[in-house]
């Protein structure tokens, strides 16, 4: 049996209706290099359905979460630094000067269309 909470005379219901684009987008994959805790290039597949992030304490999966909200453009004192330079990472020995995030988003309607989101750091803390 299925209860209702009366709702008070003063509340305003809104109520929000859309229809979604004949055209829908999923990740793909995100490719990072040298950026926080990533040393080298790797590429992270994602599939249609549910993907999860989980592993040990340590392994990158805030700097992950921190990836796609910095391509995405999340203000960088929101991702724990200071400045766009303290991105890249500091664990090779070589010191890379710049990093670099790309998320690519498939179509679920065609397999040809696909977006491509890149963003670069440079040391000097240039961000494109």
């Amino acid at each position: 049996m299925r209860r209702s909470a009366a709702v008070p005379s003063k509340t305003r219901r809104v109520i929000i209706s859309f229809q979604m684009p004949e055209s829908s987008f999923y990740l793909k994959q995100i490719v990072v290099n040298n950026f926080k805790s990533y040393g080298n290039a790797l590429a992270i597949p994602f599939t249609r359905e549910l993907n999860c992030i989980v592993g040990m304490n340590g392994c990158g999966k805030s700097a992950l979460i921190d990836a796609i909200c910095c391509c995405l453009g999340v203000d960088y004192r929101r991702l724990r630094v200071e400045q766009y330079s303290e991105l890249i990472t500091h664990l090779d020995t070589k010191s890379p000067d710049q990093c670099s995030i790309q998320l690519d988003f498939q179509s679920t309607k065609q397999k040809k269309e696909q977006i491509t989101i890149l963003f670069t750091c440079d040391s000097k803390g240039v961000a494109s």
